[in-house]
């Protein structure tokens, strides 16, 4: 992306940015992308797909990515899970160094209900009332607990802004601290996961698995894939900034999940981050060596000289994953609409005379071309650039035979000195003129209606609004 816009058509990677000032008063530009993947066998899902899956499942103030960075890396999961048959199921979940056992205990005021692991089903607030669930008055018991000791509550998905696991790990917001935690955030904007799913770090093709929580149990690994994120700087340099990642982001039952990479940009005095122009995410192989801050400059040089290559991100992408990435407006082979596709280009290129071959080619004036071969020879033999005046003469030459072609074709250039003389037109086609700019969208039919309103003065109808 550069100044706000994205020069990439996201096909495997979504990319953002974001300015805050942390608790501390740093300001940082949060760099986010993502891989989104079915988590059966980690096939990649497009952008698109993977926010309108967020918004069904997690509820519509949900945020595919909330670009906010993490001391460690966490793991969520979002969207109800299959409800409670029995009294208990048991649940877990494995990626990384995460590994959780749970009990999920059937809600009885909703029995048959799909079950959500937020806070609401576990604890609502540690501080005032730490087995219950709806406040210091609330006597219900956790509905999802450790599996090793149910005493302990836990939860799954977005912890709320303001609970105190939260305020521990991130600080309580001062005044001064900007952008980075608004007093107004709410779970769904704001994610952030319950301490037992926080991790030192992921790594790409770390084991996923888990049971309980979807139709189909799930046994995987992570996408092999890291995100390498670079800056264009406002004194032209590219850098590799370090990224790493920072959450996954699991909703089971839709069967697909997200890897968020993030880098930290310090900014210095800079709030808004006018001072990087330019971002750029690509996928590497984990096993393949790193690319430096040259080759994803000039991807982006390419795209902004030739912005149409926005529309193709297969430069961005391992080369097994960019054979799977389909063009925008490419039609796949097994179309059956592509033969003959193909079959009007052809015939529409030859009727315009745009084949293989230049058809005016060979009309080109043999003064033009000497003119032309012999700018370019001295140019080459100097290392200098053309002459000025040898293009001036030689852009005057093709614009007289083209004038001189153009009338021996038959057509003459207006005479600039000749008068035209303006034609009367009767009374009728005036008034006719006249009427149908005062009303230019009325045809004759919506006329006779709007006439027939006035004369008939229908109640409740007016006639200069139909």
């Amino acid at each position: 992306m550069s100044e706000g816009r994205a020069l990439v058509f996201p096909r495997a990677i979504a990319l953002g940015a974001r300015p805050l000032t942390v608790p501390g008063g740093k300001n940082v530009l949060v760099a986010s992308a993502s891989y989104a993947f079915r988590l059966s066998d980690g096939g990649h899902v497009e952008p698109s797909a993977w926010y309108e899956t967020v918004a069904g499942h997690a509820g519509p103030l949900a945020v595919p990515d909330t670009m906010v960075p993490l001391p460690g890396a966490e793991l969520m999961v979002l969207g109800a899970v299959p409800a409670v048959d029995g009294r208990t199921r048991r649940a877990s979940v494995r990626c990384g160094a995460v590994v959780r056992s749970l009990i999920l205990c059937r809600d009885p005021e909703h029995p048959g209900n799909p079950f959500v692991p937020d806070t609401q089903a576990a604890i609502w607030h540690e501080q005032d009332n730490p087995r219950g669930r709806g406040g210091p008055d609330d006597d219900r018991p956790a509905l999802i607990v450790a599996e090793h000791d149910p005493e302990v509550p836990v939860w799954f998905g977005p912890t709320p802004f303001d609970h105190p696991l939260r305020l521990c790990a991130v600080g309580t917001p001062d005044p001064g601290s900007g952008t980075g935690w608004p007093t107004d955030a709410s779970a769904e904007v704001f994610h952030d996961a319950h301490p037992a799913f926080r991790t030192d770090s992921f790594s790409p093709d770390d084991p996923l698995a888990f049971e309980g929580l979807g139709q189909v149990d799930v046994d995987s690994r992570l996408p092999p894939y890291r995100i390498a994120i670079t800056s264009g700087r406002e004194d032209g340099r590219f850098l590799v900034e370090p990224a790493r990642i920072h959450a996954v982001t699991l909703i089971p039952s839709a069967g697909i999940g997200a890897v968020f990479w993030r880098a930290c940009i310090d900014l210095g005095d800079d709030i808004l981050g006018e001072t990087v122009h330019a971002l750029i995410a690509a996928l590497e192989d984990v096993d393949s060596p790193p690319k430096d801050a040259e080759h994803w400059g000039r991807i982006a040089a390419n795209r902004w000289l030739e912005p149409h290559n926005a529309l193709d991100d297969r430069p961005l992408l391992p080369r097994a994953l960019a054979a799977t990435v389909a063009l925008p407006f490419a039609m796949s082979d097994a179309d059956p609409m592509k033969e003959r596709h193909a079959a009007a280009e052809e015939w529409m290129q030859a009727e315009v005379g745009m084949g293989e071959k230049n058809p005016f080619g060979e009309l080109a004036p043999d003064e033009q071309l000497s003119m032309a071969d012999k700018a370019i020879e001295e140019s080459e033999d100097d290392a200098q650039p053309p002459d000025i005046n040898a293009i001036d003469e030689m852009a005057g030459s093709v614009l007289a035979a083209g004038r001189r072609r153009h009338e021996e074709a038959g057509f003459k250039e207006p005479d600039a000195d000749a008068q035209r003389i303006p034609q009367v037109r009767g009374d009728r086609l005036e008034a006719e003129i006249e009427q149908r700019l005062s009303g230019p969208y009325q045809s004759a039919r919506d006329r006779d209606i709007v006439n027939t309103i006035r004369e008939h003065e229908l109640e409740g109808v007016d006639a200069d609004d139909i």
